[in-house]
């Protein structure tokens, strides 16, 4: 009789601490401290799958973003043995708008140019602001370099977004020069009320010393303002000379480098939060991939592009002369030091420590 009491006893206690149990879990769970990041989502369930959406302009993917995004996105695909698959919204947003539309979830992830916003990621937007002679064989790589020598400073300017990997174009020789429809560049008294299409607001203010007219043009308008004569000419990599059929229009390019293109690629904070660790990993290690490619691509298919449109409409490369070009230098270093004074008094970011890694870096990555 005892020991069947006993026995009761027991089992009225083990069933109690299973009831309690989940109530104790509920409640040390409740305690958390506010703000506390959420602990990382577990791998992937069994059969569980992702379709991801990927924010595009309406010309679909082209150019540089096949050896980029749709490389990165085929990758990831097979890395993850099929549980992440994709989905390219084309035209649901513009350039200009492509960075708002992640943060506002109109697609998961997206990547663009940052001088698609102007003012809004200054330190990346260094980049802009190169010496008219500098060369760099792999920009692709000094700017994902740069992101991890200063990795709080870049993704505080991307807090809105899950910054995932930066790259850049365009490597020289080439380079990312100007290009002209009617007549040649040499000296500064040619380039005297040139109308030039501009991507930055560094590149607009260089322009404006060197005597030119400059005007805002993203790539997908060029070609009409230069056809109608609203441009005469415009700042570009060679690559568009193919892949915006810029050579049907521009007669003259000129190895001058304005500036390199840093890119942005980022996903919504919500929908990565969504994504389990193991996915979150595979894109990481994915897109650090990229710089390579992308140089290896803007590097081929600026010397393509060259070439072919040397043989098929005529192009001419113009080069500047040393002598000619330290004038333009010259010119151009106010404006580099008003564009680095304004950072330091209006973000409090030391630009010109910034500036001075990026130089190091080109000229690491210019062996």
């Amino acid at each position: 009789m005892k020991n069947n009491r006993l026995s009761l006893v027991i089992l009225y206690v083990l069933v109690s601490i299973v009831l309690i149990l989940p109530s104790i879990a509920g409640c040390a769970a409740s305690t958390a401290p506010a703000g506390t990041s959420a602990p990382a989502a577990p791998a992937t369930p069994a059969g569980q799958t992702y379709e991801l959406k990927y924010t595009l302009a309406a010309r679909g993917i082209i150019g540089e973003e096949i050896p980029t995004a749709k490389q990165w996105m085929d990758d990831v695909e097979k890395a993850s043995n099929g549980k992440v698959k994709f989905k390219v919204l084309v035209g649901s947003t513009t350039d200009l708008d492509n960075y708002d539309a992640v943060v506002a979830g109109t697609g998961d992830f997206g990547h663009n140019l940052t001088a698609m916003s102007p003012g809004r990621f200054s330190i990346m937007d260094l980049m802009t602001i190169c010496d008219l002679d500098a060369t760099c064989k792999g920009p692709a790589q000094v700017a994902y370099d740069l992101w991890k020598a200063f990795p709080q400073e870049i993704e505080k300017e991307f807090s809105d977004i899950k910054l995932v990997g930066v790259w850049a174009a365009a490597p020289n020789p080439m380079g990312l020069g100007f290009g002209t429809v009617d007549k040649p560049i040499r000296t500064l008294a040619d380039a005297k009320g040139v109308k030039m299409g501009m991507s930055s607001e560094f590149g607009m203010k260089t322009g404006m010393a060197l005597g030119m007219v400059p005007a805002p043009a993203p790539p997908p308008v060029i070609y009409e303002q230069l056809q109608k004569k609203i441009l005469d000419g415009s700042g570009m990599d060679p690559e568009m000379l193919d892949a915006f059929k810029l050579s049907e229009v521009i007669k003259y390019y000129h190895l001058v480098q304005l500036n390199f293109m840093p890119f942005w690629f980022g996903f919504n904070k919500q929908s990565w939060a969504k994504l389990p660790a193991d996915i979150q990993k595979i894109i990481l290690d994915e897109a650090a991939k990229i710089p390579g490619r992308a140089d290896a691509y803007h590097t081929a298919a600026a010397k393509q592009a060259i070439d072919s449109a040397k043989a098929k409409y005529g192009l001419q490369i113009v080069e500047i002369d040393k002598a000619e070009m330290a004038k333009w230098k010259a010119l151009q270093d106010p404006v580099q030091k008003e564009y680095l004074d304004k950072l330091k008094k209006d973000k409090n970011i030391d630009a010109q420590k910034i500036f001075d890694k990026l130089t190091e870096l080109y000229a690491k990555y210019d062996k």
